[in-house]
């Protein structure tokens, strides 16, 4: 079955993952700003388990869908235009990695992406083995991951892509440390952060203040980097 990258479609997919009805799903995905929102506001993101409760509601899941397709197509397109054909990536915080399987259907690429969520992960699962992409898109455990490879052996993607990821996180520099490890000589980490939506309390308060530019020039090098629009 071919992947296809309509909202029309990944509602389907959300439909026969979760089990749930389509009224269900499509109040979902069109009331997931606010109902994400109203649930950062009552999680404590300091507390291990409630950090990982927040990442773990099918709201949650059926709020990438949304995020991805309120974008319009040239934005949506925007991250894929700039991976060149059969490159090797790294999705990191990969959500439903929209973008990473645009590029392995249409470029040829292929992919190891991770999330912190079981439920998004088991939601990829489901993705790359309906479609027939298992031989192209990995799913890997980042922490085992980084302990996996010598520094002489972990220099191998061409991209890593990181979008909306870093501001959810209390040590954002210490991640693109670690990220650029993981870069080849001449690869590219792709990234967007929204820093500054303060508005929304799944970013964290620490991040506030940060900028991507400075922190990508400080961690992963001046010419190793683009910025996306957020």
């Amino acid at each position: 079955m071919q992947l296809e990258f309509t909202q029309e479609y990944w509602i389907n997919l959300l439909i026969e993952f979760l089990g749930e009805p389509r009224k269900q799903i499509e109040a979902w995905v069109l009331n997931a700003d606010e109902i994400m929102r109203e649930r950062a506001k009552n999680t404590n993101f300091a507390n291990l388990k409630e950090y990982q409760a927040y990442y773990e509601s099918k709201e949650l899941l059926c709020g990438y869908i949304r995020w991805h397709f309120a974008l319009a197509p040239d934005k949506r397109k925007k991250v894929t235009d700039l991976i060149k054909p059969n490159s090797y990536i790294l999705d990191h915080g990969c959500g439903i990695a929209s973008q990473t399987y645009r590029a392995v259907v249409e470029k040829n690429c292929k992919a190891d992406i991770f999330d912190i969520s079981q439920l998004i992960t088991a939601f990829n699962y489901f993705v790359i083995y309906k479609h027939h992409l298992e031989d192209r898109i990995k799913i890997i455990d980042w922490i085992f991951f980084i302990d996996k490879y010598m520094p002489s052996e972990k220099e191998k993607y061409d991209y890593i892509l990181s979008l909306d990821v870093l501001e959810h996180l209390e040590d954002a520099g210490f991640e693109l440390a670690e990220l650029s490890n993981f870069l080849k000589k001449d690869g590219k980490i792709i990234a967007r952060a929204p820093f500054n939506l303060i508005e929304d309390k799944s970013h964290l308060e620490c991040n506030y203040n940060k900028n991507l530019e400075d922190m990508l020039k400080e961690y992963i090098g001046e010419s190793r980097y683009i910025i996306v629009e957020v």
